[in-house]
């Protein structure tokens, strides 16, 4: 149960950094001198240690969510993994039981609000800064038509960054936590769920490079330079 509270805390992490990141960018625009400011080490560790320690208060809070699970919904979610996957899994469960014969949960109802009360402000905090620095990049005065350009294109790139975590991992955990206490469809998203977690790492790398000019250069640089290097091994053995 630990080992799955530290799997599901680790993806909160890129959304936390995101928010960082929006921040910088809205300072840098904006708020210039707290940027200047925030260059100095202890401003730096900051940040850093505000993810750390919201990490271990989600590892906390996953581990709390396998406490005081019932045998009669254990049972019920290995039955229903063995049934779809053909496997069974005796530990790490980590279930939320909204409702019982005897109605609702209390425990779980609290971890739900905690949960939403996690994902909530997380996203509001990414779309008000990333609203704010939009509005003062176009309005701004004093800077040049090629920084204003390359301000758009790094937001744009941020954007795009925290919409692929969106998508892949807190609209996912959202369905699946709260479908079940609202009463509301799940859309089928459990079955792909481990797809959308796996497909998150590889897609967030593909978005920066297709966005960003100097990542995309550096990766066909790569590309070219290791197949010139294997094409020169290659000649040299057959002569």
């Amino acid at each position: 149960q630990h080992l799955t509270a530290v799997f599901y805390a680790f993806f909160t992490i890129p959304f936390a950094l995101m928010n960082i990141h929006f921040l910088y960018r809205y300072w840098n625009i904006k708020k210039l001198e707290f940027l200047i400011i925030s260059q100095h080490k202890r401003k730096i560790e900051f940040p850093a240690q505000s993810v750390f320690s919201g990490f271990q208060r989600r590892v906390i809070f996953a581990s709390s969510i396998g406490t005081g699970i019932s045998i009669e919904a254990l049972t019920s979610m290995q039955n229903c993994y063995k049934q779809r996957y053909n496997d069974t899994i005796e530990d790490g469960w980590l279930i939320l039981d909204f409702w019982s014969d005897s109605g609702l949960n209390v425990w779980p109802s609290i971890i739900l609000l905690i949960a939403y009360c996690i994902i909530v402000p997380s996203m509001t905090v990414a779309v008000s800064l990333a609203s704010l620095t939009y509005h003062y990049i176009i309005r701004a005065q004093t800077i040049s038509l090629m920084n204003r350009s390359a301000q758009l294109k790094i937001l744009v790139a941020v954007c795009a960054q925290t919409f692929v975590p969106v998508m892949c991992v807190y609209i996912p955990y959202t369905v699946v936590i709260g479908s079940p206490f609202f009463g509301f469809p799940d859309f089928g998203i459990p079955i792909v769920f481990h797809v959308l977690v796996s497909l998150f790492p590889g897609w967030d790398a593909l978005v920066i490079m297709t966005l960003m000019k100097d990542y995309r250069e550096g990766l066909i640089s790569l590309i070219v330079h290791r197949h010139k290097k294997i094409s020169a091994v290659t000649t040299q053995w057959r002569s």
